[in-house]
């Protein structure tokens, strides 16, 4: 997985496109705000201060809701077998996040506390002749709740090895918990 690198562009602005670091563009389907941690948006988590992209157009930081702030649809670039992000909403309380890709796969419904509390969601494929061409992200934010924000992308052009379970060992001891997986294709991490 390629983190993707530091957007260049001014903050505050507008942006339909966040070039790729494997090539190609990820594309917004509508305008959303391009801005950094600390310079538009207040917080994220695990100490990421990089860029973020914000549904509520203009600005952020603005308060002024929009329409359409409950969703958003990334265009992955061309050969796209792997990609995580993270998301947070603007205002300071709990809502679901589900990202779902364009074949069906589905993270369902993920609660999110803002602040300081962005969730990561990551999809692969491995199959070689089904790339992962969209990922929608929906939540229950109402339009007056000013928006949400997805940021720290990683993505990969090359087709993962399938994966393979973990024998289960033969004791009487509780396993630890494993990061749920959903097995499809595309298959969701999170």
């Amino acid at each position: 997985m390629t983190p993707f690198g530091d957007d260049g562009r001014p903050t505050h602005a507008n942006v339909t496109t966040v070039p790729a670091p494997t090539g190609g563009v990820l594309t917004f389907d509508r305008p959303a705000a391009h801005e950094k941690i600390g310079d538009g948006w207040g917080n994220w988590s695990h100490g990421y201060t990089g860029d973020i992209y914000c549904t509520t157009a203009v600005n952020c930081t603005s308060g002024t809701p929009g329409p359409g702030e409950e969703s958003l649809v990334m265009t992955l670039p061309a050969n796209t077998f792997a990609f995580y992000f993270y998301a947070e909403s603007d205002k300071f309380a709990t809502f679901h996040f589900t990202a779902t890709a364009q074949d069906g796969t589905s993270s369902g419904a993920v609660p999110v506390t803002t602040p300081a509390g962005a969730k990561y969601f990551g999809f692969f494929s491995t199959d070689p002749s089904n790339p992962i061409v969209t990922i929608t992200v929906t939540t229950d934010l109402t339009p007056t709740d000013f928006g949400f924000a997805v940021g720290e992308f990683g993505i990969s052009n090359q087709v993962p090895a399938p994966v393979t379970p973990a024998p289960t060992p033969a004791t009487t001891q509780a396993p630890t918990p494993a990061p749920a997986v959903v097995a499809v294709t595309p298959r969701f991490t999170g």
